[in-house]
């Protein structure tokens, strides 16, 4: 876990939208994603930079991201 004042580098998943992290307001068109309420709330991997991100317009939205990574990752069948 890093603040979005440490730069990690590697692969990232990028929790908060680009009104409170940094490193979220550094993704491509963020800005254009992330316009009203509802806007972010499944989480979706950065094209440009390969990071999970975890962002919605409102902390309402970024914890339906976070609820929707949760499942997707609850989802994956580690027996396969």
């Amino acid at each position: 876990v890093y603040l979005d004042t440490d730069r990690p580098s590697g692969k990232l998943i990028l929790v908060g939208g680009h009104f409170v992290n940094k490193m979220t307001e550094q993704i491509p068109n963020i800005a254009d994603v992330l316009t009203a309420p509802g806007d972010g709330t499944q989480a979706w991997i950065d094209k440009d930079t390969g990071y999970v991100v975890v962002a919605g317009y409102t902390a309402d939205d970024t914890v339906a991201a976070a609820k929707d990574l949760i499942s997707a990752i609850e989802g994956i069948d580690m027996s396969a």
